[in-house]
């Protein structure tokens, strides 16, 4: 699978419609230099991997290069850093810590109805029962 440490990576939750679609729309507007994996298929041989997994299904994570790792909002504008133009510039003035911890709020309140809002906006749902997510969350 070349889990590559010396690598970015997002790990995210590849069962959730909205997750997918975001994935798909970032390769789609030319995020470079970052790699994508569902955290259903990490392999548990690599330590970074075991550390993020039990947390994994509750967030999106951004493992920089050298292994900085983030998660929530601020994995989400440390990712869209990554884009060129308009995009990106806003990503890194958003993932600046201040502002992305007042937004984790946000952030938590569509993961936690990522199933919902997936059904709503006509996206494959997600597979987890609503009842388990909410525990889960």
């Amino acid at each position: 699978m070349g889990q590559n440490p010396q690598e970015n990576w997002v790990v995210f939750d590849g069962e959730c419609g909205i997750c997918r679609h975001l994935v798909e729309k970032l390769q789609k507007w030319g995020l470079e230099g970052v790699r994508f994996l569902a955290y259903q298929k990490l392999s548990t041989d690599f330590a970074l991997w075991k550390l993020i997994l039990p947390r994994a299904s509750r967030s999106v994570f951004f493992i920089r290069e050298g292994g900085r790792i983030f998660s929530g909002a601020r994995a989400f504008f440390e990712i869209m850093g990554y884009l060129p133009g308009v995009w990106g510039k806003t990503g890194r003035l958003l993932a600046l810590s201040p502002i992305s911890l007042f937004l984790e709020p946000l952030y938590r309140v569509i993961a936690r109805n990522r199933s919902r809002l997936s059904r709503w906006l006509g996206l494959e749902a997600c597979s987890l029962p609503l009842a388990k997510m909410s525990r889960n969350l």
